[in-house]
């Protein structure tokens, strides 16, 4: 359940002025921005094809890793941000820039309660920027969940045959703290791996539950 608090602030951010005009600052260890964070909102994606283009590459390019797969278009993802991202209330979808304003990638949280948030569609879509501007990114959008939606801890999901992007968390500070094997159903359509339903074939890897506390962030990040 989500607090009074924290279901204001996400309705807030989401109101279509707030969205053009928040961001989160993505800073380095000398608290030198090198880079911003930006909510996708509703005027966004009616305005720039370019973004959509981008977001439906970007989700092609790295779909093996998504628990349901299928053949991206841009109809589907304006579907997507239109009917699931942009009304829900517990879910923000942010764009990441470099510094020049090149945009970069996609990181969102989801799953928002009063005492947890989950980290999901992590994703660097093109090259430039910092080189470590994703390493920041998540480290400056944690520090952002911790001070201002005040949760305790940040979980996040992933296929344990994705190793670039289990280093990269393992860096930041998050643990291994669950393993669960994962069953595949497939259709002309779309492929579909899941945790609970046993009825597909066993897949040759897992799904990992990896978390970070609020304190164990302050000490592996004290400067932010």
């Amino acid at each position: 359940m989500l607090n009074q608090d924290i279901y204001q602030m996400i309705t807030n951010i989401k109101e279509e002025k707030a969205y053009e005009n928040f961001q989160i600052s993505i800073v380095n260890e000398s608290n030198i921005q090198i880079g911003f964070l930006k909510p996708v909102s509703l005027n966004l994606i009616n305005n720039h094809n370019d973004v959509l283009s981008l977001l439906t590459k970007w989700r092609r390019m790295f779909m093996k890793y998504f628990l349901t797969q299928f053949t991206p278009t841009i109809h589907r993802t304006s579907k997507w941000l239109r009917e699931i991202v942009i009304p829900s209330k517990d879910r923000i979808l942010f764009l990441i820039y470099s510094s020049d304003d090149t945009l970069i990638g996609n990181f969102g949280i989801c799953g928002i309660k009063h005492h947890e948030v989950e980290l999901d569609n992590l994703i660097r879509g093109e090259k430039g920027g910092d080189p470590q501007l994703i390493y920041h990114t998540e480290i400056s959008l944690l520090n952002w969940v911790f001070s201002q939606l005040k949760v305790s801890s940040v979980v996040l999901h992933a296929f344990s045959n994705n190793h670039k992007t289990i280093a990269l968390h393992e860096k930041v500070g998050f643990k291994i703290v669950e393993e669960y094997p994962l069953w595949k159903k497939s259709s002309d359509h779309e492929v579909v791996y899941s945790t609970t339903d046993k009825s597909g074939e066993l897949a040759n890897f897992s799904y990992l539950k990896m978390i970070m506390t609020q304190d164990e962030f302050k000490v592996k990040h004290p400067t932010y």
